[in-house]
């Protein structure tokens, strides 16, 4: 997923449309959708 929109971001900074994408952070959730903890 985290590589699919990173080729999302470069496709949009070619065709100068940048300033559209924002890309916050990701956070790791499991199946049910809670977030867990990166740290193990």
């Amino acid at each position: 997923m985290e590589c699919f929109l990173f080729r999302v971001k470069a496709l949009l900074h070619t065709t100068s449309s940048e300033c559209t994408f924002w890309m916050g952070n990701l956070k790791h959730k499991d199946l049910m959708g809670q977030v867990v903890s990166s740290q193990a």
